[in-house]
Order: structure tokens, then sequence, then C-alpha cells
């Protein structure tokens, strides 16, 4: 899943939080997507057609100024994948500095106690 998909899910969940079907208009969902991007319609469609697709969403309806749209257990479940994911990383982050440091201090003291030791 590309960025700009991933991000469209994120909207869609903020808006249908309960997972119960929801009327948006098409509008306002591309006002909330990035600018730079200049999304259309059939963009908007494609991407909503990827996400129901691969059972992230699941959609009663689309036309070109409303979508009718559930969030599905898939769909609400990435990101808090992602979110697990990145609490893992920073851990592992976390520690493999702790692990450079200490690596480093101890390698200072190794070799200032042999040059202290063996004068």
């Amino acid at each position: 899943m590309d960025k700009l998909t991933e991000k469209l899910l994120k909207i869609i969940n903020d808006i249908v939080k309960d997972g119960n079907y929801k009327v948006i208009e098409n509008s306002e969902i591309l006002s909330k997507m990035p600018k730079k991007h200049n999304l259309s319609i059939d963009d908007l469609k494609n991407m909503i057609k990827y996400l129901t697709e691969r059972d992230y969403i699941d959609v009663k309806f689309i036309d070109d100024k409303n979508l009718c749209v559930a969030s599905l257990p898939k769909g609400r479940l990435h990101f808090e994948n992602i979110l697990n994911q990145n609490k893992t990383t920073n851990a592992y982050r976390k520690l493999f500095l702790a692990s450079i440091l200490v690596s480093g201090i101890m390698a200072f003291l190794g070799a200032f106690l042999a040059v202290f030791l063996f004068k």
C-alpha cells in the first residue's frame, strides 16, 4: 500500500470510527488529502477500489458526490500494527545506542587500564 492510499484509509478510519456505514462527501475526503497530489474523483475511486478489494473497507455505493463506506477490522488493525511496529523499532534503536555507548566506554576503560598496568 502506498502512502497516499494509506492516508485515505486513515481519513476513512477517522471519520468512520465505529465500523458502521457512513455517507461521506467525496469533496470532504479530497480536502483532507495532501494538496500536492491534485487528486481527482477517478483517482479517489481507484484508491477506494484498491482498499475494497483487499478488505480494508466496505463500500455500499460510490458516485461523483458521495461515498457510503464502513471501515473493516483489517483496516482498523492496520494502523495499530504500524504503531506496534514503531514502538518495537524505537525500543531496538534505544538498545542499539545504549550498547554502542557502553561498548565505547568499556573499550576506553580497557585501553586505559592496559596502558596504566603495563607501563
